[in-house]
């Protein structure tokens, strides 16, 4: 009998692309679905955070008998006065986003919180509400390799030398910018041909505001050119982010030390980058203007065997001045810090209040000047006081810079002189046997609440203040410099590896070490940021770092600037390397 034969063709091509969609739009499905609740719970978790800490701020202004609300939120083991400890779930962040107003009717604050992408704020006298500064992804992207594959064999600077393959122009060359709108930026110079071109991807930033208004120091974001006429620069988007005096404006945007100091960079998008041992890429030093910024992608690999680094590229030390001026407080992101007091008639004595430490109190005849008190939330150091001339005393010594922690404050200048403790400047002394000293000057304040803001906010350290002058017998003698602080790093790459005597480094630079025994220490500068994103591995058998810069170490020393901060977004981690301060992963 026969048998019949069945047969059994396979699927057909269009058969098989048909599933395959199928298949694409299901999973499209399912991650939208997943995406939606995700933001979902986000947003929840960021609403019960504002609304819980909501509360938490009525009860103390209620308990308030001058009826203020907090100051600042601060979480240390050693909290300030005035200040009241927030704390948000894991994974959401206030950052330095709290702000009070205690001078007007009604009084009033402004809180922020954040997990990644997603912000929402609330007000005294509102709910929580969907922030409309909530940023796009800065710094998971890993641009588009445009600029090529860059060896460095010998020291660069991103700023001024030509890397990328095909640039006339520096790779990262900044502006300052005069008036932005919602998608241009007017800047101070017209480019040069060739420095920019439609498609480049820009960083904008707000890199110093003033004593007054700084509530968008620190705010970044990227945008990519999508037209440049004489001065003016078009973005394919809308930017997001305020940049101007008040926290949603854009106004008083300027080079002058009256205006919010705003910039605009352009992002090298390289496709790999190896710094080859032994050799320094960095950027320009911020000059007061712009500068202090190292920003960098690559979209395959970056592989560090020797140093890239921002150490002393950020604020300004202070400047000394002779035994009868006031030493110089050091730079912050919202000014200078407190000066010292000086020699001279009863005001002058005294140590000044600044943006950041306060200036140590100076000493005159039988009389001794007061020191001021510093500001916590700024990190310029205050400056040391001086030293009574008549007497040969030395000043004292400078305050440290602050950011990610408040800086010491510097050695009093004299045996019986108070030294700076905190934020707050020494006082300058009297004695029967006519001593007289200046007070040291008192450390900078903590910029940054914690790491986990550097996904919103970046900051340069504080820097140090100058130590105060004195008298040596027929030689009069101005104090020493502080040192300046950490600049801003921000790199993104799909793979990044910190090899074997390889470093990344924003550290504070060094206060300046006396030449004279009555000439008080400059004090160092604060650690600045650094910012990681991996998108694979994060491979570091080198060296992390963003520590403040050492006083001079003298007995009249100025003090130790604080340590900066450091944000790692990464899949995965690896390697036995050094990571200093500790730092917020995600």
């Amino acid at each position: 009998m026969k048998r019949k034969s069945f047969a059994h063709p396979g699927f057909t091509i269009v058969e098989l692309l048909v599933v395959t969609v199928v298949i694409g739009i299901l999973a499209a499905i399912s991650i939208v679905s997943y995406v939606g609740i995700s933001s979902k719970a986000i947003a929840i978790s960021l609403q019960s955070d504002l609304s819980n800490a909501s509360i938490q701020l009525k009860v103390y202004q209620v308990g308030n008998s001058n009826g203020d609300y907090p100051t600042s939120t601060d979480c240390s083991n050693s909290p300030i006065a005035n200040s009241i400890c927030l704390k948000a779930s894991p994974g959401n962040s206030f950052g330095s986003s709290y702000m009070s107003n205690n001078s007007t009717s009604p009084k009033t604050f402004t809180l922020t919180a954040t997990n990644r992408s997603i912000s929402y704020v609330i007000t005294n006298d509102s709910i929580p509400t969907l922030s409309v500064s909530t940023p796009p992804e800065v710094i998971g992207e890993i641009g588009t390799g445009a600029d090529g594959t860059v060896t460095i064999s010998a020291a660069k600077n991103i700023s001024t030398d030509i890397l990328g393959s095909s640039r006339t122009c520096a790779d990262a060359i900044n502006y300052s910018i005069t008036n932005l709108t919602n998608n241009t930026a007017s800047l101070a110079a017209n480019p040069v041909d060739g420095c920019l071109a439609v498609g480049d991807e820009m960083l904008l930033i707000n890199l110093q505001g003033t004593s007054a208004n700084y509530v968008n120091v620190g705010n970044y974001e990227t945008l990519r050119i999508q037209s440049i006429t004489t001065n003016v620069i078009t973005f394919t988007t809308n930017k997001i982010k305020y940049y101007g005096n008040g926290i949603s404006d854009d106004t008083n945007l300027g080079v002058a030390t009256t205006n919010q100091r705003v910039m605009l960079q352009r992002i090298p998008n390289y496709t790999s980058v190896f710094v080859n041992s032994g050799v320094t890429l960095t950027a320009n030093a911020w000059d007061g203007i712009k500068g202090g910024v190292l920003f960098l992608r690559a979209n395959n690999s970056l592989a560090i065997d020797g140093i890239v680094s921002m150490t002393g590229k950020g604020y300004r030390g202070g400047v000394g001045n002779v035994y009868a001026g006031a030493a110089g407080g050091g730079e912050s992101y919202n000014g200078a810090g407190g000066v010292g007091g000086g020699n001279g008639d009863s005001a002058s004595r005294n140590g000044a209040s600044g943006q950041g430490g306060g200036g140590g109190g100076g000493a005159y005849s039988s009389s001794f000047g007061t020191s001021a008190t510093g500001s916590v939330g700024t990190g310029g150091g205050g400056g040391g006081g001086s030293g009574y001339y008549a007497n040969n005393e030395p000043g004292g010594g400078g305050g440290g810079g602050g950011y990610g922690m408040i800086g010491n404050g510097g050695n009093a200048g004299g045996s019986i002189a108070n030294s700076g403790s905190g934020i707050n400047g020494g006082n300058g002394k009297t004695s029967a046997v006519g001593r007289y000293g200046g007070g040291g000057g008192g450390g900078g304040g903590d910029g940054l609440a914690d790491s986990s803001g550097l996904a919103m906010r970046a900051y340069m350290g504080g820097a140090g203040a100058a130590g105060g002058g004195g008298f040596g017998g027929t030689v009069i003698v101005s104090g020493a410099n502080g040192g300046s602080s950490g600049g801003i790093i921000i790199i993104a790459a799909k793979q990044l590896s910190i090899n074997s005597g390889g470093s990344i480094t924003s550290g504070g630079s060094n206060g300046a070490i006396p030449t004279n025994t009555y000439q008080g220490g400059g004090g160092g500068g604060a650690g600045g940021s650094i910012v990681f994103s991996a998108i694979n591995t994060l491979t570091n058998v080198g060296t992390i770092a963003a520590n403040g810069g050492l006083g001079s170490s003298t007995i009249l020393s100025g003090g130790i600037g604080g340590a900066g901060r450091i944000y790692i977004q990464s899949n995965s981690q690896n390697g036995s390397g050094t990571i200093s301060p500790s730092p917020y992963n995600t």
